[in-house]
């Protein structure tokens, strides 16, 4: 379980209320303390996420807050975690699940480095969803495919992401998001006097391409 804790804020859980009685946890802008639980004969992890003064808030902050927890329960080697959603979050909801789905990104295949767990599955806990909530999470989910795909593409070596690849995984974007996709190649290039670009594409096995994608609606 993962909760956001406002500085000064009280909680009924007692596991929270006696680590703020004790000030082993005071809610400060980006403090995190994680503990356990003994439930039905099972220690379960519980992370809590100090998110500092309600009047200090802004969308920035709060979506650098959603990446951070993220990192904490890898930390902590959670797949599966159930967040309560306070309703100090509602108000930047969106910019909060931008930086949990941008935060759980995972350029490790990219490294020899051990693989750290990424989280599979989050249930999000409040008494109230509406359709704006549900609308903020499926931007959100589009936000973060789109820049984790950029990640991927950027992070890929030239010896892979090369011209062809790079045309190839363009055009698969471009069709998913049904963009109309032009190629342009060197005879049109030639054509529109593009000599910079074609000067470039010298030094390159690969052919020159110009792609351009247009949205449809």
């Amino acid at each position: 379980m993962a909760l956001l804790l406002q500085e000064g804020e009280k909680n009924s859980i007692p596991l929270v209320s006696a680590h703020l009685k004790e000030k082993k946890f005071k809610g400060e802008y980006g403090e995190l303390l994680g503990s356990h639980v003994l439930k039905d004969g099972k220690l379960h992890s519980v992370l809590m996420l100090g998110m500092g003064k309600k009047e200090d808030l802004n969308e920035k902050k709060i979506r650098c807050l959603g990446g951070k927890l993220v990192k904490g329960l890898q930390t902590l080697k959670c797949q599966d975690v159930q967040v309560m959603v306070g309703e100090s979050l509602l108000s930047h909801f969106e910019a909060f699940l931008e930086g949990m789905l941008l935060g759980n990104y995972d350029p490790a295949k990219y490294r020899s480095e051990k693989k750290k767990p990424s989280l599979q599955t989050v249930f999000l806990l409040n008494h109230r969803w509406t359709k704006f909530h549900r609308e903020a999470l499926d931007r959100a989910e589009k936000v973060a495919d789109a820049v984790n795909t950029i990640r991927d593409m950027v992070n890929s070596g030239p010896n892979t992401m090369n011209t062809r690849a790079f045309v190839k995984a363009t055009k698969k974007v471009g069709r998913k998001n049904q963009y109309q996709i032009k190629d342009l190649t060197k005879p049109a290039l030639e054509k529109l006097g593009m000599g910079g670009l074609l000067a470039v594409n010298r030094g390159s096995v690969d052919g020159a391409h110009l792609l351009i994608l247009k949205h449809r609606s």
